[in-house]
């Protein structure tokens, strides 16, 4: 048994948050480890509507193929209580969370270690989550129409991005939304998410956005249960 990936266990609660907890596609119900072209390791998320992906300079992984896997809730639960803590992932499906490296004469990793659990190995063809991030995504406020957008996404990114920055979670910093520039005879295109704290290195995408002008009414309203959010393309937006 060996360790294949390693990262602060401040990116697993809030990566997790933007997989398929349905568990309708299995490439998705967990999430993915990358070598980052930079250094340290990519880790990301899907359920098929948002997406998000992070880099950890300090993680380290085995190998140069995408790891995918879904850990158990306690696992989860352990990493946002102790977000300084590291992640480990063993080749048999075995996590660990430790508090710190050893330090002291005589002392082991287990010493230090917070808490064990099983992080199921996905053995299916990962997603290419990183290839639906569009390449061109700024545009002026004066030269893009509105989009509509929906609240509890921004809010679920504003969330995570402050959680990866070591912020309170009621101490949301907001993002930055920026729109997918438009193609011709196409409706709906991508809203590229930033995280507005300059020294967290991740960003979201939100998919399938209408792009069109919206009228909306109390009736159109009422029958939908998470409320929208209208925003302009290149202004701040806090959640």
């Amino acid at each position: 048994m060996k360790t294949i990936v390693e990262f602060s266990a401040c990116f697993l609660e809030p990566i997790m948050r933007f997989a398929d907890r349905d568990g309708v596609q299995e490439k998705m119900i967990g999430m993915q480890a990358m070598p980052a072209a930079k250094g340290g390791v990519l880790l990301a998320a899907t359920n098929g509507h948002v997406a998000i992906i992070a880099r950890d300079p300090e993680g380290r992984m085995v190998g140069t193929n995408p790891v995918v896997f879904s850990p158990e809730a306690k696992l989860v639960e352990a990493s946002a209580a102790h977000p300084s803590s590291r992640f480990y992932l063993t080749d048999a499906g075995l996590a660990v969370i430790f508090d710190r490296k050893p330090q002291n004469a005589g002392e082991s990793l287990l010493d230090t270690c917070l808490t064990a659990g099983k992080a199921q190995l996905l053995k299916c063809e990962p997603l290419n989550i990183a290839s639906v991030f569009p390449e061109q995504s700024a545009l002026g406020a004066d030269s893009a129409p509105c989009f509509s957008v929906n609240a509890h996404y921004v809010g679920l990114f504003s969330d995570s991005f402050s959680v990866m920055a070591g912020m309170e979670r009621d101490s949301r910093e907001g993002v930055e939304l920026r729109c997918e520039l438009p193609e011709a005879g196409k409706r709906s295109r991508k809203i590229l998410v930033l995280p507005v704290a300059d020294h967290v290195d991740a960003a979201g995408v939100i998919m399938n956005i209408h792009a069109g002008p919206v009228t909306y009414t109390k009736d159109w309203m009422e029958v939908r249960a998470k409320p929208r959010i209208r925003v302009v393309p290149g202004g701040r937006l806090v959640a």
